[in-house]
C-alpha cells in the first residue's frame, strides 16, 4: 500500500505482486489484502503464519476461542445508568472497586472495636541477612545504616516501628495503623479507607462496566472517567501505584450474569496509525460494554497466554497492516496468526503473572488468580518494561523471527524526535516509530 502521491509517478517500479495462494493463507474467510509497503513485510509475514495458527480456528492446537459483545451501549443502556446516579442513591465503591449500598460505619468506631490505636500503628515485620550481624564482619556505611532504623538497631527477629504514612502499601492500605491481613474476615473497607461495613449488612452492589477506554495493555484500569459523556467526555490516566477501576456506569450485580472465569477484553475502537493497535487485557467478574469486546477459552491461563500474544509487537505489526478502519472486529480478528498451544509457552506465565499481579489489589475477589505462578508484582514503569521486553523477545523467538526480521518490525523506532518533525513523510504510515518518540533513542543513527 503506498500513501505518497510521488510513488505512483513509478508505480510499476514500487509496485510488489500478492499471489491468491497468499491472500487464501492470510485470509481464507475474509480474503483481505493485507496493507503491506515492501516485499519485505510478506518476507516477516510469511515466516509468522508459517509458526503460527489462525486465532479463530479450530483444530488440536487451536485455543478454541469464544467471540462475544456482552452488553450494547445502545439498547442496553438502561441497564448500566451513569455512575453519579448510583452515588446519589448512597453507593459508595470499596476497596475491590465494587459500588456498595448498606450500612456504612466511619472508620474510627472500627478501630474502637478492633481496640486499636490509630495513633499508634503496628508494626511491620522486616527480614535482614544474618551476615548484617556478624560482629567478625567488615560492614560499610550502608549495612550500617541499614540496620539502625527508627532510633533502635535491628537484630534479627526485630521489627521496623514505622509511622503509618511510611508503610510500605498501597493506598489506602498505607493509611491504616493496622496491615490489612490484620483486619478480620467479613469486613469490608471502603476505596478512601474512611468507612468500612460487615458484609451482612450490604443491601446491593453494583459493578463497573467496561468499556474500550478503560484498559490498557496487561493494564485494567489504563484510563478513568471524570465527566461528561460520548465524544466529549474527559478520561483521565490511572498511575500505576495508586490503581482503582472509575467507570462512567455502573450495573446491578444482579443483572450480569454469574461467571466469575476470567476473559479478555481488547479496544474495539482503535487504529492502525495509533502507537499501539491492538489494547487488550484479562478482566473478570465485571459486565463489559460493546467497545470493549470478549473473548473467552477453556481455562484462565489460555486467557493470560493469549493477552501476551495479542500484545505482542509481532501480533500488532500483523493486524495493523489488516486493518483498514476504525473498529476491530471480529472478522479482522479471528484470521490474525497466534502461536500454536504447546508446552513452550509456559515459560511466559510466570512473566505475564507480574503484569498482572499489581491489579489483583483493584480487582474482584472473583478474578481467579489465586493459583498464580509469582508473587511479584511489577508495579513500577522501568520493571513492566523490561517485563514486556522479555515477553516479546520470547514470543518473536518462538514465531522463530531472527534478530533482522524483528528488526524490520520494529524500522525507524530509533529516529531523534528533531528528525520525526522534519522527515515524517518518509515514515512508515502503520510503522511503530509512534512508540515513545517523545524520548530520546538509546542508540541513535546519523542523518
Amino acid at each position: 500500500m503506498r500513501y505518497k502521491l510521488e510513488d505512483w509517478e513509478h508505480a510499476e517500479d514500487r509496485a510488489s505482486s500478492v499471489s491468491r495462494k497468499l491472500i487464501g493463507r492470510y485470509s481464507p474467510k475474509s480474503r483481505i489484502v493485507v496493507e503491506h509497503q515492501t516485499n519485505r513485510d510478506l518476507v516477516v509475514l510469511d515466516k509468522i503464519f508459517a509458526n503460527a495458527v489462525l486465532l479463530g480456528s479450530d483444530g488440536p492446537q487451536s485455543w478454541d476461542v469464544n467471540h462475544s459483545i456482552e452488553f450494547m451501549m445502545n439498547t442496553d443502556a438502561h441497564l448500566f445508568p451513569p455512575r453519579p446516579q448510583w452515588e446519589a442513591m448512597g453507593y459508595h465503591p470499596d476497596e475491590y472497586s465494587r459500588w456498595i449500598r448498606g450500612d456504612w460505619q466511619p472508620i474510627e468506631k472500627l478501630w474502637t472495636e478492633l481496640d486499636t490505636d490509630p495513633t499508634r500503628a503496628m508494626p511491620a515485620s522486616v527480614q535482614l541477612e544474618e551476615w548484617v550481624f556478624d560482629e567478625a564482619a567488615r560492614q560499610n556505611a550502608r549495612d550500617v545504616k541499614a540496620r539502625y532504623i527508627y532510633g533502635h538497631n535491628l537484630r534479627p527477629g526485630d521489627v521496623i516501628r514505622t509511622k503509618w504514612h511510611a508503610r510500605c502499601a498501597q493506598p489506602p492500605y498505607d493509611r491504616l495503623p493496622v496491615r490489612r491481613a490484620a483486619i478480620p474476615g467479613g469486613l469490608i473497607l471502603s476505596r478512601d479507607g474512611d468507612r468500612w461495613i460487615r458484609e451482612e449488612n450490604v443491601q446491593d452492589m453494583a459493578l463497573p462496566l467496561y468499556e474500550g477506554r478503560m484498559i490498557g495493555q496487561f493494564d485494567v484500569s489504563q484510563k478513568g472517567w471524570v465527566s461528561g459523556k460520548g465524544r466529549t467526555a474527559v478520561w483521565r490516566s490511572v498511575p500505576g501505584l495508586s490503581k482503582q477501576i472509575e467507570p462512567q456506569f455502573l450495573m446491578s450485580a444482579e443483572k450480569m450474569c454469574a461467571n466469575s472465569r476470567s476473559k479478555l477484553a481488547f479496544m474495539d475502537v482503535t487504529a492502525s496509525t495509533n502507537s499501539r493497535t491492538m489494547i487488550c487485557t484479562p478482566v473478570s467478574g465485571v459486565p463489559c460494554g460493546a467497545t470493549a469486546r470478549i473473548l473467552r477459552c477453556a481455562c484462565d491461563d489460555d486467557v493470560m497466554l493469549l493477552s501476551a500474544m495479542l500484545n505482542s509487537l509481532v501480533y500488532d505489526f500483523v493486524f495493523r497492516l489488516r486493518l483498514s478502519g476504525l473498529h476491530a472486529s471480529w472478522f479482522l480478528v479471528e484470521e490474525t496468526p497466534v502461536l500454536p498451544r504447546s508446552k513452550e509457552l509456559d515459560w511466559l506465565m510466570p512473566l505475564i503473572a507480574k503484569l498482572l499481579n499489581s491489579a489483583r489489589n483493584i480487582c474482584l475477589p472473583t478474578f481467579g488468580w489465586n493459583d498464580f505462578r509469582s508473587g511479584t508484582q511489577a508495579v513500577t514503569t522501568h520493571e513492566r518494561l523490561r517485563v514486556r521486553i522479555i515477553i516479546d523477545v520470547l514470543i518473536a523467538t518462538l514465531f522463530d523471527l531472527d534478530d533482522k526480521e524483528l528488526s524490520h518490525i520494529l524500522r525507524q523506532c530509533d529516529i531523534p524526535t528533531d528528525v520525526l518533525r522534519t522527515r515524517n513523510r518518509e515514515l512508515a504510515a502503520k510503522g511503530f516509530w509512534r512508540l515513545d518518540k517523545e524520548k530520546t533513542p538509546s542508540s541513535v543513527r546519523r542523518y
